[in-house]
């Protein structure tokens, strides 16, 4: 079979925003005016062709899929700002006006197989999946001040992403009698990262392989009440955009930079299920995120340069239950209750000597 499927859209947004600033004695002392229009512009489309392979009568099948995915989108934001003192008088020279004009062109080209090969006793698959991005980044800065578009170098920037990946899974299930029944799984996966910052002329690679195992174990006790416990380890890969080197000012003491070392973040999953009656579900968790990424906002103290970017600096515990129930004791009404209760702690392994590092790198 195939299947397409495609999109688009078009929408423009426009905001006009009136910034009050106060004195230390809470008097109004000026007003900043900004206008702003945004047009964007995206599409997309998504093609797929599969195939299923019957080799026996007994259920052995094998699974083909390609697919290909393109999404670009343009945003062209133009704004101006002015100041005014709280008389309304416009304050000399504080007119500023730009034009940001970005485009963005992803595609990706993958190809997954599956085997799935049941017995009487066990179920076994198992595949493999390859992965083939690339992104494409143009983003060019007007000055609009004067009235004539004068094309800024040092805040344009062009910015290419490659992104391959191959991963292998085996997995089992394997119903042991009819109370007790399990399923074993393990992925390895291979990436592999090439970031292109051509306006800094900076290349960027980074490869690495990962194991994610898998376990799942459940019990029917009796019609009342069934238990299970499952374990799993998933990765999170950070968007294309925060890879990318280049700072974007929002004004000049404001600016975001993306990190091409950027690494992935890890989370390992531990679950433990009891279903009562079909009405009462009672979960006990535990996650534990490990290289976990966000984006921290520092503060240069000499030249008072705020910026933001994103960096691996963070550990994550959680442990939690989480609790429902479904009534439906009165004809023709189901209530459904719930409620979660947990607890988190957040280490931050980036010691401020560090952070002090990297404002000095910058």
């Amino acid at each position: 079979g195939t299947q397409l499927t495609a999109g688009k859209n078009n929408p423009d947004k426009r905001r006009n925003i009136l910034t009050k600033i106060f004195n230390n004695a809470n008097n109004l002392d000026s007003l900043i005016q900004t206008n702003s229009n945004t047009f964007t512009k995206s599409k997309y489309i998504l093609a797929n062709v599969f195939s299923d392979f019957k080799l026996d009568t007994l259920g052995k099948k094998l699974s083909v899929n390609f697919d290909y995915f393109n999404y670009s989108i343009v945003n062209d934001n133009t704004f101006s700002s002015q100041t005014f003192l709280s008389n309304q008088e416009l304050i000399t020279n504080s007119f500023f006006s730009q034009n940001q004009f970005a485009v963005q062109d992803l595609t990706n080209y993958s190809t997954k197989i599956d085997v799935e090969f049941p017995y009487e006793w066990a179920e076994f698959s198992f595949g493999s999946k390859l992965s083939f991005s690339k992104t494409n980044n143009t983003y060019d800065f007007f000055d609009l001040t004067t009235g004539i578009p004068i094309l800024d170098n040092s805040q344009s920037n062009v910015f290419d992403y490659n992104e391959n990946t191959i991963a292998f899974y085996v997995s089992t299930f394997i119903p042991i009698n009819e109370k007790w029944e399990s399923q074993i799984g393990l992925r390895y996966e291979n990436t592999y990262t090439k970031g292109i910052s051509k306006t800094n002329n900076q290349e960027t690679i980074i490869n690495y392989s990962e194991l994610f195992p898998s376990i799942y174990i459940s019990y029917n006790a009796n019609d009342n009440n069934s238990f299970s416990i499952n374990y799993s380890r998933r990765i999170n890969r950070p968007k294309f955009s925060a890879l990318n080197p280049f700072r974007r000012f929002s004004n000049r003491f404001s600016f975001y930079e993306g990190n091409p070392f950027l690494q992935p973040q890890f989370i390992n999953n531990l679950e433990f299920n009891h279903i009562y009656k079909n009405n009462l579900s009672s979960s006990l968790y535990y996650s534990f995120t490990n290289n976990g990424y966000s984006v921290i906002t520092l503060l240069n103290p000499s030249t008072l340069i705020r910026e933001q970017r994103p960096l691996n600096y963070f550990q994550l515990h959680e442990l939690g239950l989480s609790e429902s129930y479904t009534l439906t004791k009165v004809k023709n009404l189901e209530t459904y209750i719930s409620f979660d209760v947990f607890w988190k702690q957040f280490l931050n392994y980036l010691i401020p000597f560090q952070i002090l590092k990297v404002l000095e790198l910058a």
